[in-house]
């Protein structure tokens, strides 16, 4: 069933920020504390949000159940994910409402798979495999994804490298013994800075940003991965795992068909903010599969555990 504006509104910032009393809620939304009382009872006798009582002070928080009247969606600012517009339309028949989130950092989109503040997210299967493990499984990988579309930047000064921390740049980072110290950034303008400056020597980075540092004069090479983003899942979607996944295979199959598709290219562009003919020279960096790599996370395990609980974890992080 389709909610009002302004219950989206509500169910959209109780997932950003977890928990918020009523009068915040109010303040955030715009509307009258009146009104956001009514829509929180509504929503609350849908099973969408809980309500707690504290002193005089109510507190409202998403329930599990919120992802049927707002269904989340993540993705990384990359060119990797041109099936995520077919996608986003197939789910839209079966959930009420769905939207997009474009995410900079492959971890932090992971986290907030396990979080419920997106509902299903592709992110690097290191990601998820880390997140599924500290977050005590509040989130699954249900689906295949993407792979390749990475390489290594070298810049005219400076030394180790820099990546994105449990992603499948440190995971190249790894697989091609990249010389330390490894720095860590949140986001492909930070690494694409940080070698240009001379912070760090080498960079890895997926596309497009991958084609701007080529563009930019850089030195660059391609990172063989065998894998990279996935599709995960909150927790309570796991009953819907097969037509999820059914809809995602559909929607890989249809973006194979249309890759040379000028349209797909531009209207790829505008959701993650990049150049028309720059997504289009990037997309066929990719191999795509419609199920979950199992055999190759097996070959690679010894390497994901590197970089998801690297040996050094103890010296950097004990102060």
């Amino acid at each position: 069933m389709r909610k009002s504006k302004s219950s989206i509104e509500m169910i959209r910032l109780l997932l950003d920020y977890g928990t918020l009393t009523l009068s915040e809620l109010a303040r955030l939304s715009g509307y009258s504390r009146s009104w956001a009382w009514k829509s929180v009872r509504r929503l609350a006798s849908d099973g969408v949000v809980t309500i707690e009582k504290r002193g005089g002070t109510l507190i409202v928080r998403p329930s599990s159940e919120a992802y049927k009247h707002l269904l989340r969606v993540g993705i990384l600012r990359a060119t990797e994910y041109p099936y995520i517009l077919p996608f986003i339309k197939k789910l839209r028949n079966i959930f009420a409402n769905v939207e997009l989130v474009v995410y900079d950092e492959a971890f932090q989109l992971a986290f907030d798979i396990a979080l419920g503040k997106v509902h299903l997210g592709m992110a690097p299967a290191v990601s998820h495999l880390l997140t599924h493990r500290i977050s005590g499984g509040l989130s699954y990988i249900i689906a295949g994804g993407s792979g390749g579309g990475a390489g290594i930047i070298e810049g005219p000064s400076g030394e180790g490298h820099i990546t994105t921390m449990a992603s499948s740049m440190e995971f190249c980072a790894e697989l091609e013994g990249l010389p330390f110290p490894r720095k860590y950034a949140r986001s492909g303008d930070e690494i694409l800075g940080s070698v240009e400056s001379g912070n760090a020597k080498y960079g890895v980075l997926w596309q497009p940003y991958l084609t701007i540092a080529k563009r930019r004069g850089l030195k660059t090479r391609e990172c063989d991965l065998p894998f990279c983003c996935v599709l995960g899942a909150n927790r309570a979607l796991l009953d819907k795992a097969d037509a999820i996944r059914k809809l995602f295979a559909e929607s890989i199959r249809e973006v194979r068909r249309k890759l040379s598709d000028p349209l797909l290219a531009e209207s790829y562009s505008r959701i993650i903010g990049f150049d028309k003919h720059l997504v289009r020279e990037s997309l066929n960096s990719y191999v795509f599969y419609e199920e979950p790599p199992r055999e190759l996370l097996r070959q690679y395990w010894n390497t994901l555990r590197e970089v998801a609980f690297p040996e050094r974890a103890l010296r950097e992080a004990v102060l």
